[in-house]
């Protein structure tokens, strides 16, 4: 392309050079907005639930702007007078903290700035607990030879049991355990929780696996596993229930909705009873319709229009008449061999955490959290996330666990996966 330019100024290029001046400040002044999750339990009680008294929009711009410096008691009155959550309400839920005639953050706000650092840090250290976890994968695949009935990738099966069994839910136990995180601590209420926050941004997190949908029905645990990349859908329960139930709650008028609610709940937990019961057949061995049939409770069109369903959603699949999984499905059988590969991962993890704990809290210094001097340990939970993301990430592309996005173009960015009978 030419870099030529002409040094003739008309009336359009001014104009033009205005609006782009225009829009620039315009920009320059772009609302921030921040996202507030809860990892734990919360009561009921709204003036004890976190969610609640800081989701209105003045309370997410006051800790915005608290994360870049510390305000005193009348700066914080100001900028909620407007809002139904008072500066008395951040004191009781500890959510702030007085040093002084200041106050600051009390728990895990990430804004741009941060994520930004902590994605760079994650990525470097991420990578190096990959490479560890890298080497035992000839031992693991060994062990997953074990899974019956057999036909599932090893990577698909390696992509729950280590990504997400291991890396994610096991993994936040092993590191309370050792005390180097705070899971579910006890908060203001009687309630166990971390609140945490991160400034909305446009950085990918495509292949950044760390997000584990699950809920147990009926003694059989449906659960989703993948990354938080804007595109993802995930058509895979429970994440298929709960937009269901948030699209009805918005169609029922409120005179019958809870009693609806009620009643369409029981059928739907009816309807995952029988879809556990046919997964818990085809977990046995492939099978033909009529021997699906013949081990469940389930009469023939409702069977027929289940696995017209779970075809659909690439939980099964069908060839030359035989019906077989297309998805992990873990039993009791699958027990011994999952805990061996866990204790194969968690001294990985151990080793990891052990060499660059203190080395990572010193390369994040400059974080909001830390320098706030939030518990690091609750930090920490959430610092967890993006590294074991990143070294999910690292496993995928090595091949090592399965690819998301080298599959079907309806389930990508995640894999579902069930644990049955209160595994």
């Amino acid at each position: 392309m030419s870099r030529k330019m002409s040094h003739r100024i008309t009336l359009f290029s001014l104009l033009f050079l205005a609006l782009v001046i225009v829009q620039d400040i315009g920009s320059s002044q772009k609302e921030r907005k921040l996202q507030i999750a809860i990892v734990g339990s919360v009561a009921d009680d709204p003036q004890f639930n976190p969610f609640v008294v800081c989701s209105p929009k003045q309370v997410k711009l006051l800790l915005l702007e608290m994360a870049d410096s510390p305000l005193k008691k009348e700066e914080i009155e100001s900028r909620l007078s407007d809002s139904k959550t008072k500066f008395e309400d951040l004191i009781r839920l500890e959510i702030i903290k007085q040093e002084g005639e200041l106050y600051y953050l009390n728990f895990p706000l990430f804004t741009e700035n941060d994520e930004a650092k902590i994605m760079e840090v994650a990525e470097k250290y991420g990578q190096f607990l990959a490479e560890s976890i890298l080497k035992n994968k000839d031992q693991i695949y060994e062990l997953l030879e074990e899974y019956q009935p057999s036909g599932i990738g090893k990577d698909k099966l390696a992509f729950i049991a280590v990504g997400c069994l291991c890396l994610d839910l096991g993994a936040l136990e092993l590191l309370a355990e050792k005390d180097y995180i705070i899971h579910e601590p006890e908060k203001p209420g009687g309630n166990h929780y971390i609140l945490n926050a991160e400034e909305v941004t446009e950085f990918s997190l495509k292949e950044m696996y760390w997000g584990c949908h699950s809920e147990s029905i009926n003694g059989t645990m449906f659960m989703t596993f993948g990354d938080h990349d804007t595109g993802t859908k995930r058509y895979g329960f429970p994440d298929i229930l709960s937009g269901l139930g948030g699209s009805l709650s918005l169609l029922m008028p409120e005179l019958y909705r809870d009693e609806l609610k009620t009643v369409l709940g029981d059928q739907v937990d009816n309807l995952m009873k029988k879809i556990g019961e046919v997964l818990h057949v085809l977990k046995k061995m492939p099978s033909i319709f009529e021997e699906v049939q013949k081990s469940s409770s389930i009469d023939a069109e409702e069977l027929e229009h289940i696995l017209d369903l779970l075809i659909k959603i690439n939980y099964v699949a069908v060839k030359d008449k035989v019906y077989f999984l297309a998805v992990p499905v873990f039993s009791g059988a699958d027990r011994g061999m999952l805990t061996r590969i866990q204790g194969i991962v968690n001294q990985e993890i151990l080793n990891w955490t052990e060499a660059y704990y203190e080395q990572i809290k010193s390369d994040l210094k400059d974080i909001t959290a830390v320098k706030n001097n939030v518990n690091y340990k609750e930090t920490f939970n959430m610092l967890w996330h993006y590294f074991f993301g990143y070294t999910n990430k690292s496993l995928a592309r090595s091949g090592f666990i399965y690819d998301t996005y080298q599959g079907s173009p309806e389930q990508q960015g995640y894999l579902p996966a069930v644990m049955i009978r209160k595994f």
